[in-house]
């Protein structure tokens, strides 16, 4: 997997992340989803790209994921989703982003698996 954001020269590194859970879902989540951990993420079998969601303490942070590796696509997802462990690292987008509720990154993944 290549670490880079997606389509920036000269991003800024938010963060990195520790291990984090998440719920991975196929194509859109689910309306009413008890998620204690505040993160999902939805691939979108028709384009093959993932995006990632983090809503917590009242904040969210969500764009696409720039290196959704190809085994995770081939995974069986029910529809209510699958837990997920990934370690990575956040950027600021060099793309604009039309909304003022949410911050628009790009997430990096150096560690995905399930259980």
């Amino acid at each position: 997997m290549p670490f880079q954001p997606c389509d920036c020269e000269n991003p800024q590194t938010n963060f990195q992340d520790p291990r984090v859970e998440a719920y991975l879902f196929r194509d859109s989540i689910l309306r009413q989803v008890n998620n204690p951990f505040g993160v999902w993420i939805v691939y979108n079998t028709e384009t093959e790209e993932a995006d990632i969601l983090f809503a917590i303490s009242g904040m969210v942070w969500t764009g696409p994921i720039c290196n959704f590796p190809d085994f995770a696509k081939k995974w069986d997802i029910p529809q209510n989703g699958i837990k997920v462990y990934f370690e990575g690292r956040m950027y600021e987008t060099c793309n604009p982003y039309g909304t003022t509720d949410a911050v628009r990154i790009d997430y990096v993944l150096t560690k995905l698996e399930r259980r």
